[in-house]
């Protein structure tokens, strides 16, 4: 069954400066231009987009809809348990959690498993999720699969919406989206 907006929610994790300048040039402009098309998607079709960090940072990456639904969880805790994105998301009556960010060995992997225990069908895109070490990267990935996290690209899901969008003006700008920031 594909995803439709209405659905839908996004929770992005621990997108700070930081990390992403430390990133090799073609990894970060890739990842900060499937960030743009994904913000411009959300935007456009009014899913509700979740930005964590963990408590203490002060570098945030004001790139992306900062403020909105920003949430800070306890460093080096699960950031679906520390922190209040748990009842933000089910106020929001949304099933389908699409997650990103920072770092998939530890805080996307348990934000993902916590969702999944409280019932939500989550997606992980996986092309804005980044391991610490590339080596980490498959078990993490191969851990959330076994429990039930479905892999996802930032591309697929917003395919997935433009289906699933009756109007053809706001089906022409998702395309347009996905040829110009997600492909």
């Amino acid at each position: 069954m594909l995803s439709t907006p209405d659905r839908s929610c996004l929770l992005l994790l621990d997108f700070r400066k930081d990390h992403t300048d430390a990133l090799p040039e073609d990894i970060r402009d890739n990842l900060e231009r499937r960030l743009l098309g994904l913000d411009k998607a959300t935007r456009l079709l009014r899913v509700p987009c979740f930005l964590g960090y963990p408590t203490g940072v002060s570098d945030i990456d004001v790139g992306l809809r900062a403020g909105e639904h920003t949430f800070k969880w306890a460093d080096g805790a699960s950031p679906w348990s520390d922190g209040p994105p748990a009842k933000a998301i089910a106020d929001e009556n949304r099933t389908r959690l699409f997650l990103g960010g920072f770092w998939l060995e530890d805080s996307v992997t348990f934000a993902a498993l916590g969702a999944l225990a409280d019932g939500h069908d989550v997606y992980v895109m996986f092309d804005v999720a980044l391991a610490r070490r590339a080596e980490t990267r498959e078990a993490a990935i191969e851990r959330m699969v076994q429990a039930g996290v479905v892999p996802i690209t930032a591309v697929q899901v917003v395919s997935e919406w433009a289906a699933m969008i009756e109007d053809a003006d706001i089906r022409t700008i998702l395309r347009e989206i996905i040829s110009k920031d997600l492909s």
